[in-house]
């Protein structure tokens, strides 16, 4: 096991690297420059997590100098406030590879970092959209996993939310069937030929032939809309047991962020299949979609409960979107209650529309969701309130899809 030292000021990550059980964590987060030099000389360390405003009088340049000549060989991952060139040469001329900007780093990032035979340097990369406001903006790369209950319309959900994010923020974003249970992102694309793009990927990093232009290839574009692109499946059974594995996904994961704005990752309702925990151990944001009846929420309940007490993960990264909701279902209030900790970010209604766009005789658009303020935030949109409300005349703003009125 690997042994991992955290000199981040960060309980909380230290907490959760604990308590994934893979590595010999040591027991405190350590404070100061100083006392990370003085254990590093007298313990064998395998992995550093720091950051470069750590405490301590040592300046960062000496910091990153005294770690190298108190064990040569120790893997260095560092937060700093900007990666400016000079800071990066340093670093990168120092043997220190795995380098992230800011100081607000996830625990999937960090557990990547430390398990992965290549270097990683993450920066923040912001897109403006400033023709509402200057200090609107969007932060880009994001992963995006679409989860939920048996039958919530989680494939449609996906889909909503590629449209529309594509569509309204102009970023190119990059929908994959990763349902090998019941792909159906081609039916609700209306996809007419679409290829089964994740059994000819997985030929292709068989044959370790798989590279930038090789998942462009195997690509489907939206209609009407350059800035949507689909990876499509209909992997069988017989691979899904015996071939698709974690080395697959990380491949394909680690590609498709490269060359995509916005990964949105279609999950199976199966939570015991592989490639649902490794994906949401990956992904920026969970969206759990699940149905206004008790059936629902309950399975919602444990599904939720599995995520975060057994998967260990962050339940700030995870959002609601309630999916279906008709004239006798729950309120919002209600599933708010029982899912006190986390945050609705749509509700759509049922819909005879769907069931259209299933057989083929309408399309989505990515229309049929306007902005609420909680999609704004689980997007990292800010600023955008008193746009909203001068827009609408009210600062609640509702999707159009959700009932004006709730019931008690």
């Amino acid at each position: 096991m690997k042994r991992i030292l955290i000199a981040m000021d960060n309980e909380v990550l230290l907490s959760q690297i604990k308590k994934c059980g893979k590595y010999l964590v040591y027991g405190y987060d350590i404070d100061t420059k100083e006392n990370v030099i003085e254990y590093l000389k007298k313990n064998d360390v395998d992995v550093l997590i720091t950051k470069e405003s750590l405490s301590g009088n040592m300046d960062f340049k000496t910091y990153i100098k005294e770690i190298s000549k108190s064990q040569s060989g120790v893997k260095v991952i560092i937060a700093v406030n900007t990666l400016v060139e000079e800071v990066k040469g340093f670093l990168l001329a120092n043997n220190v590879n795995n380098i992230i900007e800011g100081e607000c780093i996830s625990f999937s990032k960090i557990i990547e970092m430390i398990d992965s035979k290549q270097n990683i340097i993450e920066t923040l990369q912001v897109k403006q959209y400033g023709k509402v406001r200057d200090d609107t903006n969007i932060i880009t790369k994001q992963k995006i996993c679409v989860f939920g209950t048996s039958g919530a319309g989680k494939s449609y959900v996906a889909s909503l939310l590629a449209h529309h994010i594509s569509k309204k923020y102009k970023l190119n974003t990059l929908l994959i069937d990763m349902d090998l249970q019941n792909a159906a992102i081609d039916i609700y694309n209306n996809l007419m030929y679409a290829p089964n793009s994740l059994g000819c990927l997985m030929e292709e990093i068989d044959n370790d032939s798989f590279n930038r232009e090789v998942l462009l290839d195997y690509t489907s574009k939206g209609e009407k809309n350059g800035k949507l692109s689909f990876l499509t499946n209909n992997v069988g059974v017989y691979e899904c047991q015996n071939r698709l594995s974690k080395d697959y996904y990380e491949k394909l994961y680690e590609e498709a962020e490269k060359n995509y704005d916005v990964v949105i990752l279609d999950m199976p309702s199966a939570p015991f299949l592989d490639v649902v925990p490794f994906s949401m151990l990956k992904a920026d944001k969970i969206v759990f979609v699940l149905n206004p009846n008790f059936i629902s929420i309950r399975q919602a309940v444990k599904y939720i409960d599995l995520m975060v007490n057994v998967w260990q993960i962050d339940k700030n990264k995870i959002y609601l979107i309630i999916n279906k909701i008709g004239k006798d279902s729950l309120t919002a209030k209600q599933i708010s209650a029982i899912l006190k900790d986390y945050t609705i970010v749509l509700k759509i209604d049922e819909s005879r529309e769907v069931e259209k766009v299933i057989n083929g005789i309408t399309n989505i658009t990515g229309d049929e969701i306007l902005d609420t303020e909680e999609f704004l935030k689980m997007l990292n949109i800010y600023n955008l309130e008193e746009i909203e409300e001068k827009k609408h005349g009210h600062k609640c703003i509702q999707n159009r899809f959700s009932r004006k009125e709730p019931r008690q």
